[in-house]
């Protein structure tokens, strides 16, 4: 489990949903609840429009009510959902 099959989720012919609900849930430790889908497809949107500091709201009852989508990427791992062929590194 872990970047590998996470990168190969990605690149599978399914929805972007489909790939994160396995992400989220079963490639992920702890798992996330998949309230965080939209989230997460927000700051992969925000990441490959090259802004990696847009502001992303979290699910409503979670911990912190938002975050950046860089932060969102990294605490949630999701580095493989996301296209760095014409943004760089965050």
């Amino acid at each position: 489990m872990g970047h590998l099959s996470a990168m190969d989720m990605a690149a599978q012919p399914i929805s972007r949903e489909a790939a994160l609900h396995w992400h989220l849930t079963s490639n992920h430790f702890p798992p996330v609840s998949t309230e965080f889908i939209p989230t997460c497809i927000a700051a992969i949107d925000a990441a490959n429009d090259g802004d990696w500091d847009r502001v992303i709201d979290f699910p409503e009852g979670a911990q912190i009510e938002r975050d950046n989508a860089g932060r969102i990427i990294d605490g949630l791992h999701l580095e493989s959902f996301v296209d760095f062929s014409d943004n760089g590194d965050f």
